[in-house]
């Protein structure tokens, strides 16, 4: 949110777009570090400088390739990429602070530090950082440095402990409560789990067989330091793994956070091609096959993310039925909550506080039971149980308003496949509410 309202003040321009460049930005940052980054591994395993730079670049299209299927979410006004390059440059910073030689490994505190620094933005921009952090430290104390793991404990725990009690002080408990009550009040569900194994890691099989069939070959003609140098880049894919198998498991985890799976396991599968291709000649072959069939999977038409001229018609519409609709009284846009004037809440935010809190908060309730709002609009038709109940029982006539054609192409498709918008309006008895037409 502090950088949007960062980009919003230097371009005196409070719509999506300047959310939308901190995601573009955010994108391209996390492309130019895992090309860098990539190089800089290979590099210190003993490949040739000039053979790096194909490879980096193929590391960063394997990421640019999942777009349409993390949800097309590189550059939309949220925190993924945000998240994830910050993440990603942290890591970085804080590898390239270890030197690997022949007698032990020297540590920059500068780097380091500055890596910590950018691991804890991260945690503020999404809290599955601590993991992150954690396996780092991990990492460096298998690697038996105790400076920095000195340095990254105490560093972290003042960033990262000491911003969440200002941060939960200056908000009169809300931000502990947002930021780790509300997500675990979500729980974990079992079949979500197994989605995560069953389809989600599918879609990378290529890479996936690559990097464990490449590294079995690999592993006796490696050096205990080529091993070790790869220990911290080890504990990120393990955390960049776990983090997304925890966000996926959970309700409300969509397909953008398979993003730093998908990312962590394009790095793995080049990198091990590169070591392949490098120390076992006769088998490049094999992994070019295996990078073009990874390729293959992650086909799309790019003009599937581009909106139609119907598309664009069917938002149009919705946008005056919502505005003239205002023409009676406040409306709830339960799942467009920018669309209203003023704007408000989203659902997913209300369905993260029901499950934390097990009951609606008290003014929305109030204000449902009140009529508060002449209609309430709504993508799916109210239910009378469930969470939602109170739309339902307090709000009983409710109109199919039939739209000609989606209106979102970006992710979840809005309305669904049967382009249906439910308007919902309270029981008046003769006086009825009467619909504008679209």
């Amino acid at each position: 949110f502090w950088t949007s309202a960062l980009f919003m003040k230097i371009l005196q321009n409070e719509s999506f777009v300047p959310m939308r460049l901190v995601s573009i930005f955010s994108t391209i940052a996390t492309l130019g570090v895992i090309y860098g980054y990539t190089r800089w591994l290979l590099r210190r395993s003993g490949l040739p400088k000039e053979s790096t730079r194909v490879w980096g670049i193929i590391a960063a299209g394997v990421l640019l390739s999942a777009y349409r299927f993390t949800g097309a979410w590189f550059d939309i006004e949220r925190l993924d990429m945000l998240f994830v390059a910050l993440t990603m440059g942290g890591i970085f910073l804080l590898d390239t602070s270890v030197e690997g030689d022949e007698l032990g490994l020297k540590c920059s505190p500068w780097r380091a530090t500055g890596g910590v620094i950018l691991l804890s933005l991260a945690f503020f921009t999404k809290q599955q950082a601590i993991l992150v952090i954690l396996g780092s430290l991990g990492a460096l104390i298998w690697m038996k440095r105790w400076k920095l793991v000195t340095l990254v404990t105490l560093e972290s725990l003042v960033f990262c402990a000491g911003g969440m009690w200002l941060l939960n002080r200056a908000t009169d408990g809300w931000f502990g409560f947002y930021c780790f009550k509300v997500p675990l009040g979500n729980g974990i569900q079992a079949n979500l789990i197994t989605q995560f194994f069953k389809t989600d890691l599918l879609l990378f099989a290529p890479m996936i067989a690559l990097t464990v069939l490449g590294w079995l070959k690999l592993r006796p003609m490696l050096e205990q330091k080529d091993r070790m140098s790869l220990t911290l880049f080890g504990a990120l894919v393990a955390t960049s793994l776990l983090g997304s198998l925890l966000s996926r498991a959970h309700w409300g985890g969509d397909t953008n956070v398979l993003i730093p799976a998908y990312l962590i396991l394009g790095m793995c599968g080049v990198i091990t091609a590169a070591h392949v291709s490098s120390k076992l000649s006769s088998a490049a072959g094999a992994v070019n096959f295996m990078l073009a069939a990874q390729m293959l999977l992650l086909f799309y038409l790019p003009m599937a993310q581009v909106p139609t001229e119907a598309n664009v018609k069917a938002g149009e519409m919705y946008q005056k039925l919502v505005h003239a609709t205002e023409n009676f009284g406040p409306v709830l846009c339960i799942d467009h909550g920018s669309f209203t004037h003023p704007p408000h809440f989203h659902v997913l935010g209300l369905l993260d506080i029901l499950r934390a809190e097990k009951q609606m908060p008290l003014a929305i309730s109030d204000a449902l039971r009140q009529h508060k709002y002449a209609a309430i609009f709504t993508d799916s038709k109210p239910s009378s149980t469930g969470m939602l109940a109170d739309i339902a029982i307090n709000y009983p006539n409710t109109v199919n308003m039939l739209m000609p054609d989606t209106w979102v192409v970006t992710g979840f498709l809005t309305p669904g496949p049967n382009r249906s918008v439910w308007v919902s309006t309270p029981d008046l008895g003769p006086k009825d509410f009467k619909l504008p037409p679209p």
